[in-house]
């Protein structure tokens, strides 16, 4: 993996979901966007570097309603993640009880990951360093060999994972559940 731009690249990607996310934000009234962006196994997509999360959030703060009367209490990105070896990513991951079978992580679009992609390359690292086994590269193997039955158990193939931006408001002491 080089520091070039891969091919893989999707233009203004994450400045669109961002963008969403900060209507949303605004609209609803939440403190921070919660952002899955990860710079430390960066493999060249510029719109996950810690300098563009400070960029988009300058623009916040001059082109939003809320940034604008609020200044620096304005919305915030939050990226736990940013920092993390994609080792890390995992083994937070199984705490947390992500169901790493439904996630996916390759550009190519087929019904099982190529395992060759940046995408795939970074991800088998993080599962490879954490030393754990990726639920998608046994039922990948699988099904190169002509096995099917581990990719379609619900008649449903993992669904893509492209980015993450998830709303996050203080809690509210009243008893009552929102959204």
């Amino acid at each position: 993996m080089t520091k070039e731009i891969p091919v893989t690249y999707v233009p203004a990607r994450n400045s669109i979901f961002l963008s969403l996310a900060a209507s949303l934000a605004e609209t609803q009234g939440a403190e921070a966007i919660y952002f899955g962006a990860n710079a430390l196994d960066y493999s060249g997509y510029p719109d996950c570097r810690p300098e563009f999360i400070e960029a988009f959030e300058e623009m916040m703060r001059r082109g939003t309603k809320v940034g604008v009367t609020k200044g620096s209490r304005a919305i915030v990105v939050r990226t736990p993640l940013l920092r993390l070896s994609k080792a890390e990513i995992v083994r937070l991951g199984l705490q947390l009880g992500v169901p790493f079978e439904s996630t996916w992580s390759c550009y190519e679009g087929k019904e099982i990951p190529c395992g060759e992609c940046d995408s795939c390359i970074l991800r088998a690292k993080g599962f490879r360093e954490a030393g754990v086994e990726d639920p998608l590269e046994k039922s990948s193997l699988r099904a190169k060999k002509g096995d099917r039955s581990l990719l379609n158990q619900s008649e449903k193939r993992p669904v893509p994972f492209f980015a993450s931006a998830t709303l996050g408001t203080p809690p509210r002491n009243d008893g009552k559940r929102y959204a």
